[in-house]
């Protein structure tokens, strides 16, 4: 028991310096911190080798002395559940004052792109950002990072939940969270710590998969990687690679505009990857248009234009006015799902145009969602939908040469262990209730090999807390693709079923999800149903 409860130490590398004027604390201690209740609850840090270090927290008063090579950890009596903002003080050769600080229930959310999805992609986006001002619920969102061996400490830091903090964090887990929040009456901390398109085996640590004879070949890629600090000062370097938009001459030309003449535009399917389409190898600047009709019961109402994601950067117009635009000041933007809102005094019975310039700055681009992705609605999808899928037409503004360009590399995010590493080790061993978790399509194809690997990912995160078996609650995969008449071979039905085989563990629940999925859509946008599921487990 000593070893687990320790083993965390095991983790603290040599990046972070053994000898300390001052007390330190890892960035999951901040202002607006969830402290775990009814629990004995690790409080650690970094300090001057023999320094003595002081916590003091809700009458508490505990004492230790940093080691030789400057690291202290100092254990609090378990807490009542406690809605009154307090302090915790951090004594030392300095004073660090974390305020605002609650006690309850902490839970680790984690996964791929479907826990990753925000809150702002979820059903109803607008009327649950609005209503998502929860004082006693915290979010705490790690920053994406990969390592090659466990790191000591992480960037992020905790909020009170409010339409800005909830409106980019995961909607499964915010709609989880306030589900716990109303059922048990208590603070609710999440901690966010996801990455899109991410296997298991990412999130599992080295030594775990070195020592199960199934998943050994896994071990040790992790080390082979480059370090983060290289791979991003290599990127930077090759976004000078880019091309650069000089300016949207289409509008000026009338390209948005209600009418025209349009003759020599050509006829486009939509979606599709249109830079690809056209069997032009060029990058630049493309606009389309469609005409569209809306019904008189719709006319003057405020709309929602949904695009899905456009590759790269878009600016949208309806009946000749800009409604919208993306561009990289978004995360992942080329990935970014567009929707605008369309003032009611723009809409008309009748004939309306849409118009969207796509810029393109290397590889492929266009739009990359499905034809569900494409549609008119009023506001949160109530009503039926007016879909704009199908033919559309196209005109290039511009068109670059892409043969000079270097293709930015992805980040090694799938590399085994390499985001157990960074974005898990150091939020270890901070108290939790529980985990949640919402991943699986990035290993669909692989569901023998995931009925060892996902235990072995459960059982090696308990270990390294040291908690015992905590509750573990994960999400079993939706529905996806079109329905089939007959039974036939799957790769998502095959993970399903080792998902469904991980309840074995002890303190384990599923959401079962398999009617709420969309078929044109592997990031099904009903959060709701998933996060009240998680909830009910």
């Amino acid at each position: 028991m000593l070893r687990k409860s320790f083993s965390f130490l095991i983790a603290f590398t040599c990046a972070i310096p053994c000898l300390f004027s001052d007390v330190k604390m890892p960035a999951v201690f901040s202002d607006n911190m969830v402290l775990q209740r009814d629990s004995s609850v690790p409080v650690w840090g970094w300090a001057s080798p023999g320094e003595k270090v002081t916590v003091d927290f809700a009458g508490q008063k505990k004492e230790t002395v940093a080691s030789q090579d400057g690291r202290w950890l100092i254990r609090l009596s378990p807490l009542p559940a406690s809605f009154d903002p307090r302090e915790l003080t951090v004594s030392g050769n300095n004073k660090l004052i974390f305020k605002n600080v609650l006690t309850g229930d902490v839970w680790l959310c984690s996964g791929q792109s479907n826990m990753e999805m925000p809150l702002s992609k979820a059903m109803n986006p607008n009327e649950e950002i609005a209503g998502s001002a929860f004082p006693s619920m915290r979010l705490f969102l790690l920053q994406k990072s990969f390592a090659s061996s466990p790191k000591s400490d992480c960037v992020g830091v905790w909020n009170e939940c409010s339409p800005a903090s909830a409106s980019v964090f995961s909607g499964a887990a915010y709609f989880f969270g306030r589900q716990i929040l109303k059922d048990m009456n208590v603070p609710v901390g999440l901690i966010g710590t996801y990455w899109g398109g991410t296997p298991a085996e990412a999130w599992t640590p080295d030594e775990n998969l070195k020592d199960i004879p199934e998943l050994a070949h896994m071990s040790g890629k992790a080390a082979q990687i480059m370090s983060q600090d290289v791979f991003e000062e290599m990127v930077k370097n090759l976004k000078g690679t880019r091309h650069i938009d000089m300016g949207n001459k289409g509008e000026a030309l009338g390209y948005a505009a209600v009418t025209g003449d349009f003759s020599d535009w050509k006829k486009v399917p939509m979606p599709d990857r249109i830079f690809e389409l056209t069997g032009v190898d060029t990058n630049g600047a493309i606009w389309v248009r469609k005409e569209v009709e809306i019904p008189a019961s719709l006319a003057g109402k405020d709309l929602e234009l949904h695009l899905g994601p456009v590759d790269d950067y878009d600016v949208t117009y309806f009946n000749g006015v800009k409604i919208g635009s993306t561009g990289n000041e978004v995360e992942n933007w080329w990935l970014s799902f567009r929707v605008y809102k369309i003032p009611g005094n723009l809409v008309k019975a009748g004939k309306n145009v849409i118009a969207v310039r796509d810029f393109d700055d290397y590889g492929g681009g266009g739009f990359s969602g499905t034809a569900g992705d494409m549609y008119i609605s009023l506001p949160g999808d109530e009503g039926d939908k007016i879909s704009i899928a199908g033919d559309w037409i196209m005109k290039y503004e511009i068109q670059l040469d892409p043969k000079t360009l270097v293709k930015v590399p992805r980040p090694p995010a799938a590399t085994p262990s390499v985001l157990y590493n960074a974005m898990i080790a150091p939020i270890v061993p901070f108290a939790i209730k529980g985990a949640i978790w919402y991943q699986g399509e990035a290993n669909a194809g692989r569901a023998y090999q995931y009925r060892t690997l996902f235990p072995a990912m459960i059982n090696a995160w308990r270990e390294k807390w040291g908690q015992g078996d905590f509750p573990f609650l994960f999400v079993q995969l939706a529905n996806f693709k079109d329905r089939k008449d007959a039974p036939g071979q799957s790769d998502w039905a095959e993970l399903r079923e080792a998902q469904l085989r991980t309840l074995a563990l002890p303190n384990t629940g599923m959401a079962v999800i398999i009617d709420i999925g969309e078929a044109n859509d592997i990031h099904p946008r009903n959060k709701q149903d998933v996060g009240y599921r998680l909830a009910l487990a």
